[in-house]
C-alpha cells in the first residue's frame, strides 16, 4: 500500500524532530532564569523561554501533513477489509475517520478501530495467515504513548498557567491596564523537565505508530501479492494457497 509507506517515513520523520525539540530543551535547561514579561506580550516570550521551539513552523506542517495522510490511509486500509468481506466489523471506513473528530469519543474509539484494522488485515481464508491476535501489545502501546504525550504537555504547563494566574490575581485590581507576569526559574525549570519527557514519550508514539502502520500495509499487500504471503507464513512447509484477486482493485 503506498499510501502507507508515506505514512510510515512522515511517522519516522516526526519522531526524529520530536528527539530534536527535546534536545533543545534540553540545552536551555542550563538557563535557569526567572521570567518576568509584560501581560499582553507574554505568550510569545513565555514560549520562547521555557521551551524554545525554533523549529515550530516544520513541525505544524509535518504534524498537519501527516494526520491528513494518516485519515486518507485509514480510510483505504478499512475499506479493503469491506471490500474482502472480512467478517464481523464494527467500524465503517468513514467513522474510522471520524471517530477521530469527535469529542470525548476521541480518547476511546480511534484506538477500537485501528485495533480492528489491525487484527483483521490480510486475513482473508485463502491467505494462509493467521489473524494478529488480541494479545498483541503494538497498538495498545502506541494509544498510551500518544495520549500520554499530551497529557505531559498539560503536566508541564499547568504550573505555569497557575504562576501566572497568581501573578495576574496579585496585580489586577491595582493596575489592569499594565500586569507584569513573573514566573520563577524553579517553575521554568520543572516545566521544561517535562516538556523534555513529553517530546521523547512523543517519539516512541510515532515509532510504534510506524510500525502499526507498516504491519498493517505489509499484510495487507500480502493479499495482493501471493508471493509476500510466504515471507509472513509461520514457517509451515510448502507454499501458500493461492490467493484470490482483491474484489477492490
Amino acid at each position: 500500500m503506498p499510501v502507507g509507506k508515506f505514512v510510515v517515513g512522515l511517522l519516522v520523520t516526526c519522531g526524529i524532530v520530536a528527539v530534536i525539540q527535546a534536545a533543545q530543551v534540553v540545552a536551555a535547561l542550563a538557563h535557569g532564569t526567572s521570567v518576568t514579561v509584560v501581560l499582553d506580550r507574554s505568550g510569545g516570550q513565555l514560549q520562547d523561554q521555557i521551551a524554545p521551539a525554533p523549529l515550530g513552523p516544520v513541525v505544524s506542517l509535518l504534524t498537519l501533513g501527516t494526520g491528513i495522510l494518516w485519515l486518507i490511509w485509514q480510510h483505504k486500509a478499512q475499506r479493503d477489509l469491506y471490500a474482502r468481506g472480512v467478517p464481523g466489523l464494527r467500524y465503517t471506513p468513514g467513522w474510522a475517520v471520524g471517530w477521530w473528530f469527535v469529542p470525548l469519543a476521541s480518547f476511546v474509539l480511534p484506538y477500537l478501530c485501528m485495533r480492528e484494522l489491525f487484527g483483521n488485515a490480510g486475513v482473508p481464508a485463502a491467505s494462509g495467515m493467521a489473524p494478529i491476535t488480541r494479545s498483541d501489545w503494538r497498538v495498545p502501546a502506541w494509544w498510551i504513548t500518544y495520549l500520554g504525550s499530551s497529557l505531559l504537555l498539560v503536566v508541564a504547563f499547568v504550573p505555569l498557567l497557575r504562576a501566572v494566574l497568581a501573578s495576574i490575581g496579585d496585580q489586577v485590581e491595582t493596575n489592569p491596564d499594565h500586569v507584569v507576569v513573573t514566573i520563577s526559574a524553579a517553575t521554568i525549570h520543572a516545566a521544561r523537565l517535562w516538556a523534555v519527557v513529553a517530546d521523547l514519550v512523543k517519539a516512541g508514539a510515532a515509532a510504534l505508530a510506524a510500525w502499526v502502520v507498516w504491519t498493517i500495509s505489509a499484510r495487507e499487500d500480502a493479499v495482493v501479492r501471493p508471493e509476500a504471503v510466504a515471507r509472513w507464513s509461520d514457517g509451515r512447509a510448502g507454499a501458500p494457497p493461492p490467493v484470490p484477486p482483491r474484489p477492490d482493485l
